[in-house]
C-alpha cells in the first residue's frame, strides 16, 4: 500500500504506524510505502507542516492524499484545507478546545508568555 500526501510547506516531523518499507518527503509532498497483505491493518501518518515565511493570518494551506494498492486508489478522508491562525488563542477560541498539538506549540513559541501558557494548560487539563 502507498499513501502520498502534498501540501504547501516543508514537511517536518511525521510519526507513522505500522514501520513502513519506505518513506519520501520532497518539496511539500510525503509517500509512504508500507508491505500490507491482505490483512486488516490500521496504517496512519501524522507529521508537521512548516509554512513558507509569506504564510499570513486567514490563509488557507491545502492538503492533497490519496492512498494505492495493487488493484485500487482512494482519497484520503479528512479535512482537506486548514486556516492559518497567528495567535494561538484565537484559534482556541474559534476551536473552543485546547489540543495536545496546541500546548506543544505554545511552549515553542517565543511570543507566548508563561502566563498565557498556564491558561491554556488549565483549559487542556478540563478537557472539551
Amino acid at each position: 500500500m502507498i499513501l502520498r500526501e502534498s501540501v504547501d510547506g516543508e514537511i517536518g516531523n511525521i510519526d507513522l504506524s505500522p514501520e513502513p518499507v519506505a518513506v519520501d518527503r520532497d518539496d511539500g509532498t510525503i509517500t509512504v510505502y508500507w508491505n500490507i497483505a491482505d490483512s486488516v491493518v490500521d496504517a496512519s501518518l501524522e507529521y508537521t507542516v512548516e509554512l513558507p515565511a509569506e504564510a499570513a493570518d486567514g490563509d488557507v494551506v491545502t492538503f492533497e492524499g490519496t492512498v494505492e494498492s495493487s488493484d485500487c486508489r482512494w482519497s484520503v478522508g479528512g479535512d482537506e484545507t486548514a486556516t492559518v491562525v497567528e495567535d494561538i488563542f484565537q484559534r482556541v477560541l474559534e476551536r473552543g478546545a485546547v489540543t495536545a498539538a496546541d500546548i506543544e506549540v505554545a511552549i515553542e513559541r517565543d511570543d507566548i508568555t508563561p502566563k498565557e501558557v498556564a491558561r491554556l494548560r488549565r483549559a487542556w487539563l478540563k478537557g472539551d
